[in-house]
């Protein structure tokens, strides 16, 4: 089930597709056809209670690399594996801390509607491997999954191997 943001997530960053470059960009998936895609589907959260082991279990079950830390339905943070190699593994800490100690509280979010362009130029920009999805009006949205480096990069295979096919007559695309 979706979680509800509200006015109080001052700490999540919205971002918007940028207008002025819209028009000048090839055809690409956009983050709604990127989470079709993906094996997971929908958000897996943990509170910001759980231990770092309960994400790191969450990463193997589900085979994902990050959890967003909801409290009351808002996201609060997310926690990924690079946190864990960062702040866990290199900085001492034990699986068994806190997730609300080590996870990363600038929370990027993006909506169903932006292009992987847009995606991967906050990725670059600000640093980070994942982007929070939401969806619904302003102040009501919901946070609907998430997007990852990974995640643009296969939809850019996928369009390269189309792109592969039509110019040398070969199927390079893999379902």
């Amino acid at each position: 089930m979706p979680a509800k943001l509200h006015a109080e997530a001052s700490h999540l960053v919205g971002i918007k597709s940028n207008p002025k470059t819209r028009g000048r960009r090839p055809a690409m998936h956009i983050v709604r056809n990127l989470m079709e895609m993906k094996k997971v589907q929908g958000v897996i959260s943990v509170p910001p209670t759980a231990l770092v082991l309960d994400a790191l279990r969450a990463f193997a079950e589900h085979k994902i690399s990050s959890v967003v830390v909801m409290d009351g339905g808002i996201p609060v943070g997310i926690y990924t594996k690079t946190d864990y190699a960062l702040k866990g593994e290199i900085a001492g800490r034990s699986a068994l801390a806190p997730i609300k100690d080590v996870m990363s509280t600038n929370v990027k979010v993006i909506r169903p509607g932006a292009d992987m362009f847009d995606c991967a130029e906050v990725m670059y920009e600000d640093k980070v491997t994942h982007l929070v999805v939401v969806d619904g009006p302003e102040l009501r949205e919901e946070v609907v999954g998430v997007v990852s480096v990974k995640d643009i990069l296969a939809a850019l295979v996928v369009d390269f191997g189309r792109v592969r096919s039509d110019r040398f007559g070969a199927d390079l695309t893999r379902t």
